[in-house]
């Protein structure tokens, strides 16, 4: 739309001095290469910049963190292992807000429902900060075995949902290879949320299996 308006006003003018300079087509002549160089860079520049969106939407779209699923999760957790960047772990974890929600539909009594809100922002925090912890002890776990998590491949996820009080829970089991040898990571507590499925417990490195 920038890009329109801008073209517009050099058509404007272009057609101004063309009203001034009809009688003269030198003038005319020297006005116009320069207003069409400006318009052509202007169009130009919009075709690159568009490009570097594209691109950088790309770079997202290739580091998507996604929760619909357990799979999807497992597979979520794995990718922010293999690219060792912890930041990716943040959409998967709980917030206030979320235990907020939780709590409507939670079927405890009204006083249990304001206890779990009142203690949510420190025990999301607590979530946070030992999610973040278990995810160094991993990489550094699967360094000492021999991983090179950059080669690691998301094989599956285990897991059994049940639901209590109307909140949909399970713990989780995920697997993933690396050469020879398919690993474990296990999560005792997933919670299923308005945002799809958070890590309610920390991750932690579970066994060895031969593939």
């Amino acid at each position: 739309m920038i890009l329109k308006m801008r073209l517009n006003r050099s058509l404007k003018k272009l057609k101004k001095e063309f009203d001034i300079n009809k009688n003269n087509s030198k003038p005319m002549k020297k006005l116009l290469f320069p207003i069409i160089c400006v318009a052509v860079f202007t169009i130009g520049c919009g075709n690159e910049e568009k490009t570097v969106n594209e691109k950088t939407e790309d770079a997202k779209e290739q580091r998507s963190i996604k929760q619909s699923t357990l799979e999807e999760l497992g597979a979520s957790i794995i990718l922010a292992l293999k690219a060792n960047d912890s930041t990716l772990l943040s959409d998967l974890l709980p917030e206030k807000e979320d235990v907020e929600q939780l709590m409507i539909v939670y079927a405890g009594g009204e006083n249990e429902k304001k206890n779990i809100v009142d203690a949510s922002e420190e025990n999301t925090d607590k979530i946070r900060d030992n999610t973040y912890k278990a995810f160094s002890k991993i990489r550094e776990k699967g360094n000492k075995t021999g991983i090179k998590w950059e080669e690691v491949i998301f094989s599956n996820a285990e897991y059994t949902t049940k639901k209590e009080n109307n909140i949909e829970t399970t713990d989780l089991k995920i697997f993933f290879s690396f050469k020879d040898k398919k690993y474990t990571i296990h999560i005792a507590e997933c919670i299923k949320t308005k945002r799809g499925w958070l890590i309610f417990d920390k991750p932690q490195w579970s066994k060895i299996n031969p593939l």
